[in-house]
Parts: structure tokens; C-alpha cells; sequence
């Protein structure tokens, strides 16, 4: 393959990992859109698809956990505009799916592109109080079966309720 081709292909792969450390999880059809929207070519979607910071999850392909940082810095480097554009593609393609991604990704989103931070928060605050009322307020059957992060999670009220963590701190 010719050099200048790699160069190309490796910067669409560079590009769309970046989008997608805007998702939890990636399907193909979030890839899509995503090239799509970036004006990729379909060689560079394989690229990404097929990318050493790309592995196999249970609900799908997520990127590399100790790689997530690199690709966030790099999305940060993107204007604002097209940051939110991206966003805004990968909550449309949650609508109806697990609320605890929906909420992990309107937080990357709050942080990463600047959108709807209050709202993040307060929908973060909202599942927290859920999440303590579960565990103080029924019998001890529940809090057993309420797996141990969840309750840290909701012990974190005071830092959560006012808007989300910096997505760059957390597990990468």
C-alpha cells in the first residue's frame, strides 16, 4: 500500500476513534453515521473497526480503556460545532436503550462538546436518588442485589448532583 494511502487511512481511523469515544458502546450502524458525517471513506470505517483500540464487549465494540484519553484530547482538538454535531448523532442512536449508557454519554457529551451540562447533571441527580432510595429504603433483599458500584455511585450524591465529572478523570 502506498504511503501517502496509509497516512489517510490511519488519520479516518484517527478521526472516527475520536468521534466514537464520544459512545460507550459502538455498533456498525453508529460507526456509519458517524463516517458519514465526518466524510470518511468505508476504508477508513474498516480501518477504525478493525483498530488495535477497538475490542469486543458484550454489547457490542468498545475502545480501549487506556486509550480513551488519547482520543478524547484528540476530539477536543475538533471545533466546537462539529464536537456537537458528533454528540448529538450518538444520542439519537440511544433513544430507547439503557438509560445508565444514555446517561454516561450525555456526560461525555456535557464535557466533551459542551452540550446540555445542567441537564446531564440533573438527569445524573435524579438516578442517584433512585439508586439511594433502592438501597436505604427497602428491605435488605434489594440492597444485596444492587451491585456494590451502583451503591458508591448513589453515595456520591453531592458530587454528581450538580454536574457530571470530567470524563477525562474516570477509567481510562
Amino acid at each position: 500500500m502506498h504511503k501517502a494511502h496509509t497516512s489517510a487511512l490511519t488519520q479516518a481511523a484517527e478521526q472516527l476513534l475520536a468521534a466514537l469515544s464520544l459512545a460507550v458502546v459502538v455498533e456498525p450502524e453508529l460507526l456509519r453515521a458517524l463516517r458519514l458525517a465526518l466524510g470518511v471513506s468505508t476504508a477508513g470505517e474498516l480501518a477504525a473497526w478493525n483498530h488495535a483500540d477497538s475490542e469486543p464487549c458484550l454489547l457490542g465494540t468498545q475502545l480501549r480503556r487506556k486509550r480513551l484519553a488519547d482520543h478524547r484530547r484528540y476530539l477536543r482538538g475538533e471545533e466546537l460545532p462539529l464536537r456537537r454535531r458528533l454528540a448529538k448523532i450518538v444520542a439519537s442512536r440511544r433513544v430507547g436503550e439503557s438509560l445508565l449508557i444514555q446517561l454516561e454519554e450525555q456526560a461525555l457529551a456535557a464535557d466533551l462538546a459542551e452540550l446540555d451540562a445542567a441537564q446531564a447533571g440533573e438527569r445524573w441527580a435524579r438516578a442517584v436518588r433512585t439508586l439511594q432510595r433502592a438501597a436505604h429504603g427497602a428491605g435488605n433483599g434489594t440492597r444485596r442485589r444492587l451491585p456494590a458500584t451502583t451503591l458508591r455511585l448513589a453515595g456520591r450524591q453531592g458530587r454528581t448532583a450538580t454536574a457530571p465529572r470530567r470524563a477525562s478523570s474516570r477509567r481510562e
